[in-house]
């Protein structure tokens, strides 16, 4: 429980909105209808932005059904409404 809390507090909403490479990732989200090609860099490069590894990232945007990985391996990444609109916040 106390890594699940550790975890969502280190990936911050806020950090996140202030992310370029995040906002990138949810302008593409909101012109797309599938899978984002550019996902797993924008993902890398958001996790940076906020301190934090990929996992972590992943992990909590997952759990909070803001992304879900498809494919073999999750190599699709699917940006859900939800994250579009933690930007337009």
């Amino acid at each position: 429980m106390a890594e699940e809390a550790g975890r969502a507090a280190a990936v911050s909403h806020e950090a996140l909105a202030d992310s370029d490479a995040f906002r990138e990732l949810c302008a593409l989200a909101a012109r797309s209808q599938g899978a984002i090609a550019q996902a797993w860099p924008l993902l890398y490069r958001s996790a940076a932005d906020i301190g934090v590894n990929i996992t972590a990232l992943t992990r909590q945007l997952s759990l909070e059904g803001r992304i879900s990985m498809q494919g073999s391996g999750g190599r699709e990444v699917l940006v859900q409404p939800a994250l579009i609109r933690l930007v337009e916040v």
